[in-house]
């Protein structure tokens, strides 16, 4: 081993020892190990919830609601809605998906009355909304709910279109729904009542009337929703 650290070889056309090459194999590795940390590191994980919520009760934990009625009959409930951010949000009114049972075709008769309770209205109620209920189409344009037959949808996409009220009084669709700023750590409740024709299709458990409620600021997206919401079975 002496023998070998004390032999020449040839480095850059110059005789040097094999000792001296060892030496600088070292300092190269030490050198290619120096990281430029001058701290410790430190992580940080951001978990985002969306700033609306909506929920059946007050206490923003009833999430799933079901009611067992006969055609003719009414039902009804509360919908509490809260902005959490501290940032007032744009949105529209609370979109309704409905699903008819046994991919049945909607005919916009299955509701003989649809009446709101909403804080924001004088009297805390603009009453009876049927006339003013509209179905959603994929484009983002609107169509009466009771003309939806020419729809031909099993999933009512539906919105209160509170703007033909603030128009002129009447529900004739001459004003699109627009947003509304809703303030930050603000709190609504609506109490919605829901009166069925007498000739609505019945239901089984199996297979029952499915609603869905939630918010957005863009109504050319509701397709996209509908597809994650109501997922085809392959």
């Amino acid at each position: 081993m002496k023998r070998l650290m004390k032999k020449k070889v040839k480095f850059f056309k110059k005789e040097v020892s094999v000792f001296v090459l060892v030496l600088i194999g070292v300092v190269g590795l030490a050198s290619a190990a120096l990281i430029p940390y001058l701290s410790n590191v430190i992580t940080g994980f951001v978990t985002v919830s969306a700033p609306m919520e909506l929920a059946f009760d007050s206490g923003y934990s009833n999430f799933e609601q079901s009611w067992s009625i006969h055609g003719g009959e009414e039902f009804s409930f509360d919908t509490y809605q809260k902005n959490n951010g501290e940032q007032g949000i744009d949105v529209f009114n609370v979109i309704l998906f409905v699903k008819s049972p046994e991919g049945d075709i909607w005919t916009g008769e299955e509701f003989q009355s649809v009446f709101l309770e909403d804080e924001r209205y004088p009297a805390g109620t603009p009453g009876e909304i049927l006339p003013c209920l509209y179905h959603i189409k994929d484009n983002g344009d609107i169509i009466n709910f009771q003309n939806i037959d020419s729809e031909n949808v099993n999933i009512a996409k539906l919105i209160f279109n509170s703007e033909d009220l603030e128009d002129n009084g009447i529900c004739d669709g001459s004003a699109d729904p627009t947003t509304y700023t809703h303030a930050g750590g603000h709190e609504i409740v609506n109490h919605i009542t829901v009166d069925t024709n007498t000739h609505i299709k019945p239901s089984g458990e199996e297979d029952s009337y499915v609603m869905k409620l939630f918010y957005t600021d863009d109504l050319t997206s509701l397709g996209d929703v509908e597809a994650e919401l109501f997922p085809t079975t392959p």
